[in-house]
């Protein structure tokens, strides 16, 4: 499977993560055989018509967060303020305290699940996901990077562009 944005080329379904070492890099960037045999599910096929409805169902989107602040009643969670693309930038909710320092979330480019049902997180409502990867430990995580160059609000997607529902190329 590809993993794609509107605003860039197919890449490969490897997390994209912003560490630059290697000791930190996503789990999800292992081999079709290493995830196939850790998680039980077989990616080295094509998927399912069930399966790409499921994908097609989910609304990621390239985020950037303009504001974050430690959460008053959890010493665990942060509080961003995303913009993913709407009129009004997103409050979502993360449990990255303990993996990324605070000046280190201010204005980062992230991949955000925007169709979530909101829920509250310790007396703060949450509207979405940001999504992460980690080491095979959890002793590492990051928040998955968007392409350079992509723009708040930019669909993600799997596969090709002309397989897109609605795509125009």
């Amino acid at each position: 499977p590809k993993i794609t944005t509107g605003a860039d080329t197919p890449t490969t379904s490897t997390a994209t993560s912003t560490a630059d070492t290697p000791s930190s890099s996503s789990s999800m960037s292992s081999t079709d055989d290493e995830a196939s045999s850790s998680s039980g599910v077989d990616l080295s096929g094509p998927i399912s018509a069930e399966e790409q409805a499921a994908l097609e169902a989910l609304d990621i989107r390239v985020g950037r967060i303009i504001g974050c602040e430690r959460h008053p009643d959890a010493d665990s969670l942060y509080i961003e303020k995303i913009d993913v693309g709407e009129a009004e930038p997103r409050t979502i909710v993360s449990g990255l305290v303990q993996y990324v320092p605070i000046e280190d979330m201010q204005q980062r480019p992230v991949i955000v699940l925007c169709n979530l049902k909101p829920r509250n997180m310790r007396g703060i409502k949450s509207f979405g996901m940001l999504l992460a990867a980690s080491d095979e430990s959890h002793e590492t995580v990051e928040p998955l990077a968007p392409a350079a160059g992509a723009a708040p609000g930019t669909r993600v997607w799997f596969g090709q562009q002309q397989e897109q529902v609605g795509s125009t190329a």
